[in-house]
């Protein structure tokens, strides 16, 4: 399986059976995401099905190889649910959430792979699942990595840089990818910052360096820190992973050059850069036996 899209968090705020029951209407296209349940029985999933009754746990089996897997056990669940692709049936999504419920909070890690003959062509995932989104937007509701549900870029100018390369970039207690958008006449002007953020909710924030001398610093501040030369944002958009330290290669934190992303359509440039970076961090992040 090619993995696809994967993120984890904790979760405070939702009671371990309304968090089964939310991805339960979410997979029956029922509650809250009503909106989608033709698209759900499109996809094979039996219009007898309940979210109580999926929720409840066990397995289901629908049309055209779509099923459901829900496992209950006294600290833990695991939902996953299978289906085809309307577009080519040849190619089988896998969508697996695995909850911990502890005391405090719930971890919540949720990947998306697929299956396909080798050859056929498969586009990135451009955005977050809304079965996700929806708990990252619920009132009341808090989560950790707080960043996970930022909507708009963070601006680094340049007197903000050294700060933000000690206590964010290179801390050991980043847990998410951080995407770093050069400055706009440096090849990203062609690119929508704010729309990228909100594609990118859910697994990367997104942070913008306001002009060259904020480019030049972040430069300064990684090699004053060990970094490789040529391991900031000059021009383009980079993507720091989880770890960043001393020693560590340019090609460790990949780099989408202006040329790269303008091979995107304008209408979807955002989405279609957004889509390659989800894919990088799902390739990077998700374990392997996690399905």
């Amino acid at each position: 399986m090619q993995a696809a899209y994967f993120t984890e968090f904790e979760l405070c705020g939702v009671d371990p059976p309304l968090l089964v029951r939310h991805y339960a209407d979410w997979i029956a296209g029922t509650g809250e995401f009503a909106r989608i349940r033709e698209r759900r029985l499109e996809l094979g999933v039996d219009a007898g099905w309940t979210s109580a009754a999926l929720a409840a746990g066990g397995s289901f089996s629908g049309r055209d190889g779509a099923r459901v897997e829900v496992a209950l056990e006294p600290g833990s669940a695991r939902v996953e649910f299978v289906h085809g692709d309307t577009r080519n049936l040849a190619i089988v999504w896998h969508s697996l959430a695995r909850m911990l419920f502890g005391p405090a909070a719930i971890q919540i890690a949720h990947a998306v792979a697929r299956e396909a003959p080798a050859g056929t062509r498969l586009d990135p995932v451009a955005a977050t699942p809304v079965v996700l989104t929806s708990l990252l937007e619920r009132d009341g509701v808090s989560v950790s990595p707080a960043e996970l549900r930022a909507t708009a870029p963070l601006t680094l100018n340049e007197s903000g840089v050294p700060g933000f390369v000690e206590r964010v970039l290179t801390s050991a207690e980043r847990r998410v990818a951080i995407v770093i958008v050069a400055p706009s006449d440096r090849g990203a002007g062609e690119l929508d910052v704010v729309r990228l953020a909100r594609c990118l909710r859910g697994v990367a924030p997104v942070a913008c360096l306001a002009n060259e001398p904020a480019a030049a610093a972040l430069e300064r501040a990684l090699q004053e820190r060990g970094a490789a030369a040529g391991l900031g944002c000059s021009a383009g958009v980079r993507v720091y992973q989880p770890g960043l330290g001393a020693g560590d290669a340019a090609s460790e934190h990949a780099l989408f050059s202006p040329g790269r992303i303008l091979r995107h359509a304008p209408r979807r440039r955002e989405s279609g850069l957004a889509g390659e970076i989800i894919q990088l961090v799902a390739e990077r992040r998700m374990p392997e036996d996690f399905f």
